[in-house]
This record gives structure tokens, C-alpha cells and sequence, in this order.
């Protein structure tokens, strides 16, 4: 847990899933933490570098959804990860407080998350004098790009918590949709495809 709070946060969706099962631990979950044991023991060199920042710093978020990814609760789980000067700074797995409805809810929610985090490092950076950008959060999913921009609330989202839509009324956060790092923290992936993006984390 400590690794992943402070400079691991390739290990974020792993330590989620296992920290679920602390109350009631079985022989799988025995077996997934040998597992991440040896990860962690084959890449002790891994970590986070922060550079001398540069005139033009940035603040950069990333976040994803996986739906219903739980099997008992059937809840998806918001991942997202901001990178300062393209090191990374803040990040986050963690199961939904609700079952998401659509899949569009379901982004809707991490959007909204990964927004409340952004205002915050945002007037963090602000004080102390380091940020002068907008700050930008990259989603892949077009219909909760559109939802946060739309103003207007229709019969397939009424039913969407009062507190997730606080976020069209935020101004000058840009939202667009390349290729997300954030994807490697919800979703399971083959450990070749995840050395390819450790570098990138790494900086």
C-alpha cells in the first residue's frame, strides 16, 4: 500500500482489488499478493523521476472507467492518474460508491472524480506559484465528454446523483480523447503490454 501511495502507481488497480478482501482473506487472495510480491521484487528499479520543471509547466490528467469490472457488487472502478511536467504527481483506483447504470454513467462519475482532483492541484500549484495553464483531462469516452459540456439534463441521466454533475458548471478544464495511460490502472492487461507503457509512467 505504501508503494503505490507514494511512487508505484502501476500496482494502483492491483492493491484495490486485494485491499477488498482484507476482512475475509482466502487462497486466491493469498496467491494474487505472491504475485504482485514478485512484480514488485523483478522491478525494484522502477520508480518516478521528477525533472527540473521548465518554463511551461503543465498539469495533465488522465482518467478511465472499467464497467461493472466487480463481480459481486457489479460496481466499475475510476482510475486516473495527473502528471506535472510530465511526471506522475496524483493517481487513483478505486471502486464507485454506485452501481453505474450505462457505461456513459459509469465515465461520468470518474470524469467528475478525476475533476475534483484537478481543481485541487490546481489551486495547490496556484499558491505556490508553479501553475500558469488551464489544466487538461484526457477521457476516451465521447458521450461523457458531450454530457459534461451539455447543461441540459435528460431522461436517460435524471437519475445520476445531484453531486457528479457539479462539473458543468466548471470552466476551463478541456476535455479531449487520445490514447489514455490511465487505462493500464482498471483494466486487467497482459504484463508485456504493461512494461511497454512503464517507461512513459516513468518519464
Amino acid at each position: 500500500m505504501y508503494l503505490m501511495v507514494s511512487t508505484r502507481p502501476d500496482i494502483a488497480y492491483a492493491v484495490s482489488c486485494l485491499s477488498r478482501f482484507m476482512s475475509n482473506v482466502g487462497l486466491p487472495h493469498w496467491e494474487a499478493l505472491k504475485w504482485l510480491l514478485r512484480y514488485l521484487n523483478g522491478s525494484m528499479d522502477i520508480g518516478i523521476k521528477f525533472s527540473k520543471l521548465s518554463d511551461n509547466v503543465k498539469l495533465v490528467g488522465y482518467v478511465d472507467s472499467n464497467y461493472a469490472n466487480d463481480r459481486d457488487s457489479r460496481r466499475s472502478t475510476t482510475s486516473y492518474v495527473f502528471t506535472l511536467c510530465g511526471a506522475c504527481i496524483s493517481w487513483k483506483s478505486q471502486l464507485q460508491n454506485i452501481v453505474a447504470l450505462p457505461t456513459t454513467e459509469a465515465e461520468y462519475i470518474a470524469t467528475t472524480e478525476a475533476l475534483k482532483e484537478a481543481i485541487w492541484l490546481k489551486g495547490l500549484l496556484d499558491e505556490i506559484g508553479f501553475l500558469k495553464h488551464k489544466v487538461t483531462v484526457f477521457s476516451d469516452s465521447q458521450s461523457s465528454i458531450q454530457l459534461c459540456k451539455n447543461p441540459i439534463f435528460h431522461d436517460r441521466t435524471k437519475h445520476i446523483d445531484v453531486r457528479y454533475h457539479f462539473i458543468k458548471d466548471i470552466v476551463g478544464l478541456s476535455l479531449r480523447a487520445p490514447e489514455l495511460m490511465a487505462v493500464m490502472m482498471p483494466l486487467y492487461v497482459p504484463t508485456s503490454w504493461i512494461w511497454s507503457k512503464v517507461e512513459y509512467v516513468k518519464n
